[in-house]
């Protein structure tokens, strides 16, 4: 289970299809410029992911699959990612993943059932998510107008293209 976050914008995923066979460099560009887009969000949940959240992260559950914790791990995790696959009714072009499956047992426990790990971790930490989503929710205001502009620049793209 992975935490993720998604602003749709109506049309974004066929434009960029488009694009990519219109304008190959162009496209290329602007899934470059989503790192960046995205980057505040990223930047910090990297930096919040706790060095040992409970002491039992420290040993190896699940012959080693899940734990022990990593924080560069699960620091490193965390990224950005362009898909310009269709996935169903799915719109999403852009996402922020943690990858780290320790990680994801910190962030999500304790969303659809309770259990002791759940509680000790929404005793410490609140409930969950703990790190992606309230990441998200403090750089929204940067991410948005951050997209916002490479909407611009893809319907100024666009626009030329349709002039010449």
């Amino acid at each position: 289970m992975t935490a993720e976050s998604s602003i749709t914008i109506v049309g974004l995923k066929e434009t960029l299809r488009e694009l990519q066979k219109l304008e190959p460099d162009t496209a290329k560009e602007i899934k470059k410029d989503f790192k960046s887009i995205v980057q505040p969000v990223v930047k910090e949940a990297r930096i919040k992911v706790l060095a040992m959240p409970l002491s039992g992260f420290r040993y190896n559950w699940k012959a080693g699959r899940i734990f022990p914790w990593s924080q560069q791990a699960v620091s490193k995790s965390i990224i950005a990612r362009f898909s310009n696959r269709k996935r169903g009714n799915s719109l999403a072009v852009f996402s922020i993943t943690m990858k780290s499956p320790a990680g994801t047992v910190f962030d999500m426990a304790g969303r659809k059932s309770t259990n002791r790990l759940a509680a000790a971790l929404d005793v410490l930490y609140g409930r969950g998510s703990r790190l992606m989503w309230p990441t998200y929710e403090r750089n929204a205001a940067a991410v948005n107008d951050n997209l916002a502009a490479l909407v611009e620049k893809l319907t100024d793209a666009a626009n030329r293209r349709l002039l010449d």
